[in-house]
């Protein structure tokens, strides 16, 4: 037999990219409802939430896939979420999953958010009720921390961390000394990551 004319077998260390699993859209209604109305400590908190379930549990999206959806609901007016909601939606099912998205979202947390407005004028005078109030607080913003530094982990890896790290501590300041909006910080992140690629081996080996 002559072997010359076969292709030859790609080497063995070749992978090939995971492809993320499409969810029937119910499941991905029921989540988004369950993941946005049952989740407190505001936007950061929920998408980190978000993450952890769409990525790391169920793999219907690739941490890139989720990467851009959470930079789109960042840039976009309005709120985030329902922004996200709407980005991951459409990646499943285009305008249909935007909607349902969307809906699942708004609806009942809009629902809640009057009933709890309701409970809190009744509440707002007790002491244990304020104390309770500063707990959930600080709670909340070590949640939002923990989700931030879980959605930039796949991103801080191989010689690439110096220039993620530049970026993230120049945004930091930019927010907190200079007081600018988060869009025009997006964009000079943007330009910045333009000016200083990355090296081709991002993210390791496996």
């Amino acid at each position: 037999m002559d072997v010359s004319r076969h292709e030859p077998l790609p080497p063995p260390e070749t992978r090939v990219p995971r492809e993320a699993a499409r969810p029937p859209l119910g499941e991905f209604v029921s989540l988004t409802a369950r993941v946005v109305n049952g989740t407190f400590g505001g936007g950061s908190t929920i998408l980190g939430v978000f993450q952890r379930e769409l990525v790391e549990r169920k793999g219907w999206l690739t941490g890139e896939q989720y990467g851009l959806c959470f930079a789109v609901a960042r840039i976009t007016p309005g709120t985030s979420i329902l922004a996200f909601c709407a980005a991951v939606g459409w990646s499943f099912s285009r305008w249909r999953g935007a909607l349902l998205g969307i809906t699942a979202a708004a609806l009942p947390c809009a629902a809640i958010a009057v009933g709890m407005l309701l409970a809190y004028e009744e509440l707002k005078t007790l002491a244990w009720f304020a104390i309770a109030l500063r707990g959930a607080m600080a709670a909340a913003i070590g949640v939002m921390l923990a989700a931030g530094w879980s959605i930039m982990q796949p991103y801080w890896k191989g010689g690439n961390a110096p220039r993620h790290a530049f970026i993230l501590v120049l945004s930091i300041a930019l927010m907190m000394f200079v007081r600018l909006s988060p869009f025009p910080i997006l964009g000079m992140a943007a330009l910045a990551g333009f000016l200083l690629p990355e090296r081709p081996d991002v993210g390791g080996k496996a």
